[in-house]
């Protein structure tokens, strides 16, 4: 097998339809992170049959559908995988495939869809397509990142599981241990059909003891029942003092639980506080430690920087020592230039006296010339303070002059919009009015639609209510009707079961059943048909009985007749005929403690009953038994409840009474009970379905007036909601509008106030403009006179500096001359 190709739609991160094929040879996949290498391998693994969502890189098997943001979702996610079927091993089945196509698909849903070559197959029919071949979900042909140090590190056990599939032996393994595991179930199965049969054959022998005993126990059970009812009213008065006492306990305890309560908020303020204490003494003690740390650590480094001076003191001594010899070197060759300097120094003297007195005339004459500047400065800034008062005199008429025709104009604008204003708030003044009467109409329907809904809710209670109720009944009654039918299928199945062995003849000879399944042979029955035994003692008239029980009655001796010679000519063993007389006879004086006071026969076998189960006399036990057979000398049998028998000669017969009979009246008897338990059933389960059908009827036709109640309060409510917001349109509407006339009545009383403050600025304005005219002509007249005074200043400062000129040439020659008396000097 070769991988072929690979087609995937809407795993993970290929929204679209991408198909990729693997040609022959070494194929690699290569891109940068995130653009979905890991998902191709994924895919192949999910169409393999994994089920494992973290094999996947995923958190649950959903999330293997495309998400995308701008594409939108996809409704499933399908892959499809192409293997070419050539090689020396071929799958079951595949041999004339050359090609087989593995598709997997799951939809949103979650459900999950599986084909190979398009027909639809099982997940376990991929699993056996490519067992044995390297290739599945978990096999050894996808290798997973740290998966060979995995496999360097298996136990025997699962490296045995790994060889195994490389041998091609895996498929045999797991289909013997279905096999192994299918005759397991089958021997679990049998072994309980033994356990069936053995429990429904003992369920069968003490089906008429658990009847009794289920009377008896119905019969404790509602005695109980009083029991249990009078001893829980007797614990509820109990607990209801307890009750009362508890609450009184509790109101003491709640009043002790709230002095607890303060005395404990008060302990534990205190404790805050000393808590606090705590930390604040710990802080000061931490504070105080950080302070002698950094003494030690201060006092070290005191230390580390004497010792240094001490080196640098030595040091310096040394150099002093040389500075010294070199001083004294200095000074006599200092003695030697003394005479020559006092010579130079008076020069110098001189003069640097000549040059303070024309330092000191260049500093006046400096001073001059900074007070002409400044003088001039005043005037020059008087000239431009004049200018700009003439330039502000000028713009401030033309200001002023424009702000004038802009108040009028704006005044105009004003006016106009004033009287558009007030024809505006006329016609809202009128919308709100009608709007208003819309409102008030919306309301009353509103109102109605209220009171309907209310009308409804109360009917749709009052059905809810009693669809409930009707629920209740019906669940307990069809609950009842389950129980009922479960009864009478158990009964019908008892029933029929008896009738079936009681129509096969169990219990009766060959003889008896030949006979009677015989045409030829006229009888009227079984001895068996024609007795009514009590209940409890059907075993001890079948022994005392014995096989006469299953005697055939037949109408007289030619029937007789006709018996004996079909017995004759077709042997089947023996079998007893009774010819019952014309007459019955009468026992009734010696019925009492015998067994016929527990039988009752029917005609024409009552005399020949009765003449048998008359010596049977019943005795509580043995021993008053052979009390009684010593004082009677009557031929009588003696038989006690546990059907222990006495014979007249003395014989003893004992043992289990069960195995002593044939069952027979036993099995009549059940019969009989079971029709009329039958009929009683069948009559109770009419009653029921009937009630059911009437309560479903009532169910019904509630349900159906709840769901009409519940459409038209949609109605209504859809209609409610309608007109609420209607009604709510109105409402922002009209305050809209009231709220639009608010901002037009604030309008119109700013714009009149605005046009009264324009009149008035208009006035003001009218002074000022006069004002300024007046300031510009006088402004023109003192740039004049400004003008002519900088002119006269400017000469006085030209002559000033010339003569501080001179000055500083003759100061700049004595500069010259002294610095060559000082380059003398030094």
């Amino acid at each position: 097998m070769r991988l072929n190709s690979l087609i995937l739609f809407g795993f993970k991160s290929f929204p679209a339809r991408t198909k990729l094929t693997f040609n022959q040879g070494v194929i690699a996949i290569v891109g940068p992170n995130g653009c979905g290498k890991s998902n191709i391998v994924d895919a192949i693994r999910w169409v393999l049959g994994e089920q494992s969502p973290s094999m996947l890189r995923a958190k649950k098997m959903d999330d293997i559908l495309y998400n995308g943001n701008n594409d939108g979702q996809t409704g499933l996610a399908e892959v499809r995988l192409v293997v070419e079927n050539e090689g020396l091993f071929s799958p079951p089945g595949y041999e004339n495939t050359p090609e087989i196509e593995i598709m997997r698909r799951i939809h949103k849903s979650g459900d999950t869809e599986y084909r190979i070559n398009g027909k639809t197959c099982r997940l376990k029919d991929i699993h056996y397509l490519f067992m044995d071949t390297g290739v599945g979900s978990r096999a050894y042909s996808i290798l997973d990142q740290g998966q060979i140090s995995a496999f360097i590190d298996m136990v025997p056990q699962d490296r045995r599981l790994l060889i195994e599939e490389v041998a091609g032996i895996s498929r045999f393994r797991a289909r013997r241990s279905e096999a192994e595991r299918c005759v397991a179930r089958t021997k679990q199965n049998l072994e309980r059909l033994e356990d069936l049969l053995v429990e429904v054959g003992r369920q069968r022998r003490f089906l008429s003891r658990q009847a009794k005993r289920t009377d008896r126990y119905l019969k404790l059970r509602k005695e109980q029942d009083q029991l249990d009812q009078a001893l829980l009213a007797h614990a509820w008065l109990l607990e209801l003092k307890r009750r009362m006492d508890l609450e009184r306990e509790r109101d003491s305890l709640s009043a002790d639980l709230s002095g607890v309560q303060a005395e404990l908020s008060k302990n534990v303020s205190d404790r805050k506080r000393l808590e606090l204490e705590v930390l604040e003494t710990e802080e000061v003690l931490a504070a105080i430690r950080k302070g002698l740390t950094d003494a030690e650590d201060g006092l070290q480094k005191l230390r580390e920087e004497a010792s240094q001076h001490d080196r640098l003191l030595i040091k310096e001594e040394n150099r002093l020592q040389a500075a010294e010899k070199t001083l004294m070197e200095l000074d006599e060759k200092g003695t030697l230039t003394e005479h020559g300097r006092e010579g130079l120094q008076k020069d110098i003297k001189a003069l640097k006296a000549e040059e303070s007195s024309y330092l000191f005339e260049i500093t006046d004459r400096e001073n001059e010339i900074e007070e002409s500047k400044a003088i001039r400065d005043q005037v020059r800034e008087s000239l431009e303070a004049v200018k700009v008062e003439l330039v502000d005199a000028a713009a401030r008429h033309a200001r002023l002059d424009s702000e004038r025709n802009g108040l009028r104009d704006r005044k105009d604008r004003l006016r106009r919009r004033l009287d558009q204003k007030r024809n505006e708030l006329q016609g809202i003044s009128e919308h709100v009015k009608g709007l208003e009467g819309d409102l008030k109409g919306q309301q009353e329907k509103i109102e109605k639609a209220m009171a309907e809904l209310d009308s409804l809710a109360h009917d749709g209670k009052r059905l809810e209510c009693t669809v409930s109720a009707l629920k209740s009944r019906l669940s307990d009654i069809v609950k009842k009707r389950h129980e009922a039918d479960s009864e009478l299928a158990s009964c019908r199945a008892r029933l029929n079961a008896l009738r079936t062995i009681d129509a096969s003849g169990e219990g009766f000879s060959m003889a008896t059943n030949r006979l009677l399944g015989s045409s030829d042979v006229p009888t009227l029955g079984v001895l068996a048909d024609f007795l009514e035994v009590e209940p409890g003692w059907e075993h001890l008239v079948e022994i005392a009985l014995g096989h006469g029980i299953q005697a055939l009655i037949v109408p007289d001796m030619e029937a007789c007749d006709k018996a004996i010679s079909f017995l004759k000519n077709q042997p089947s063993g023996r079998a007893s005929l009774i010819i019952p007389g014309i007459e019955s006879g009468n026992a009734e004086g010696a019925r009492d403690n015998t067994l016929l006071e527990f039988v009752r026969a029917g005609h024409p076998v009552d005399r020949v009953v009765a003449d048998i189960l008359v010596h049977w006399k019943v005795v509580p036990d043995l021993k008053a038994a052979f009390n009684i057979c010593n004082t009677d000398n009557k031929p009588l049998f003696y038989i006690t409840r546990d059907g222990e028998i006495l014979t007249p000669w003395g014989e003893l017969v004992f043992g289990d009474k069960d195995k002593a009979s044939s069952g027979i009246l036993a099995r009549k008897a059940e019969i009989s009970g079971l029709t009329a338990r039958e009929n009683e059933l069948r009559e109770s389960s009419m009653q029921i379905r009937i009630e059911e059908d009437e309560i479903s009827k009532g169910l019904l036709k509630a349900e159906a007036g709840l769901r009409e109640v519940n459409e038209k309060k949609g109605s209504i409510s859809e209609d409610l909601t309608g007109h609420k917001k209607e009604r709510d349109s109105l409402l922002r509407e009209i305050e809209a509008e009231k709220e639009r006339s608010q901002r037009i009545d604030l309008e119109i009383e700013e714009a009149e106030k605005e046009i009264l403050d324009i009149d008035i600025s208009l006035e003001e304005l009218e002074e000022t403009i006069e004002a300024a005219v007046s300031a510009r002509i006088e402004a023109e007249g003192q740039i004049k006179g400004r003008e002519d005074a900088l002119r006269q200043q400017e000469q006085v400062l030209s002559r000033r500096r010339k003569v501080i000129e001179e000055y500083r040439i003759k100061m700049a020659r004595v500069q010259t001359q002294l610095q060559e008396r000082e380059q003398e000097l030094g």
